[in-house]
């Protein structure tokens, strides 16, 4: 599948797909992940060197131009339904198939550095499950290890560690910056700085 996703992206910055298409492409690309049942026969299919097992696509950060534009184009295309609004420039639209279990949203930023790129995605979010064995400095030191060639990852001071989220950021061979982040996410961006603030 990641080699499906690596098309896509470069079929994107060539110009070959419009955002939407992108978005649409990934979203349909994602649905058997996203669905599949993620119970111990998912987890012993898991490959033993694969560093963070992919659960879901969690989200998409897009850089968009007209906050109001995108947001109804999401709204009646997609079916998305606005969720949290950090601020007029940073909107998550939650996505019908979003869960308790599998977060799935769309993220909206049409802040300065935004409106400048946009129709390009500042970075998407993959599901994992954290646990005591898969932490962000496990796969910090592993990426390093295996991927000495790429953009190291950021973990300090770019960990979030709140009642809600556990994340980071890695980057692909090309730059892609990619952010693990827990399956169950739920796209909900507390507006306060303060652990244990939001409900």
């Amino acid at each position: 599948m990641a080699t499906g996703f690596d098309q896509l992206l470069d079929q994107y910055e060539r110009g070959g797909l419009s955002r939407r298409q992108l978005v649409q492409a990934l979203l349909f690309a994602a649905a058997p992940v996203a669905l599949a049942p993620l119970g111990a026969h998912a987890a012993q299919a898991t490959p033993t060197e694969t560093i963070a097992p992919a659960r879901s696509i969690n989200h998409l950060n897009l850089r968009v131009s007209n906050m109001e534009r995108s947001l109804a184009f999401y709204t009646k295309v997609l079916g998305a339904t606005e969720r949290a609004r950090a601020s007029n420039t940073h909107i998550t639209m939650t996505l019908s198939n979003s869960t308790k279990q599998i977060g799935s949203y769309i993220v909206l930023d049409s802040g300065p550095r935004s409106v400048e790129n946009a129709g390009t995605y500042d970075h998407m979010g993959i599901g994992i499950e954290w646990n005591r064995n898969l932490t962000p400095q496990s796969v910090d030191t592993a990426v390093r290890k295996m991927f000495p060639q790429v953009k190291p990852p950021m973990v300090a001071p770019d960990v979030k560690i709140t009642d809600r989220r556990v994340s980071m950021f890695i980057y692909d061979p090309d730059g892609l910056p990619i952010q693990l982040i827990g399956r169950n996410d739920d796209g909900w961006e507390c507006p306060g700085v303060t652990p244990g603030s939001c409900k």
